[in-house]
């Protein structure tokens, strides 16, 4: 029984779009397939997980604001995930089953990768600019 921990990479099975759209699956722009997660928050309650999606699709114009980036030393290279430059969505973060969670692996060999302290508290930050925070920033910003 595995407790993810803050800043631990994993990758996340969101599942599909329905076909036809409805409200009892996903509808895009919601979060699609397996993909590579960082875990913000390891234990809601027992059961799940808040997670910010990772894509390696840079956004442009104000959702940028949202994303930030990570550099391609961050992550290791294996058999499926290779260098690049990717990002965190903080606007997509989800609160998960700890069952739609799995540890990446290469090669059969299960990985164990966390992002620095200094990186997750960055994705902290563009959370709170995604859910229209940015007055506590500003305002801790100032205090300091």
């Amino acid at each position: 029984n595995h407790r993810p921990k803050v800043g631990e990479l994993l990758e996340c099975d969101f599942g599909r779009w329905s076909e036809p759209e409805t409200v009892n699956g996903h509808i895009p722009p919601e979060m699609i397939k397996r993909r590579l997660v960082v875990v913000l928050n390891g234990d809601i309650d027992g059961h799940s997980v808040l997670v910010a999606p990772i894509s390696s699709t840079k956004a442009y114009g104000r959702l940028a604001n949202f994303h930030e980036y990570l550099s391609p030393d961050l992550i290791a290279e294996t058999s499926f995930y290779e260098k690049r430059d990717r990002w965190v969505k903080a606007e997509h973060i989800r609160c998960v089953s700890k069952k739609r969670l799995h540890y990446v692996f290469d090669n059969g060999r299960k990985l164990s990768q966390y992002l620095p302290n200094d990186v997750v508290t960055a994705i902290q930050k563009r959370v709170l600019i995604a859910v229209s925070g940015k007055r506590i920033l500003d305002s801790l910003n100032n205090e300091q």
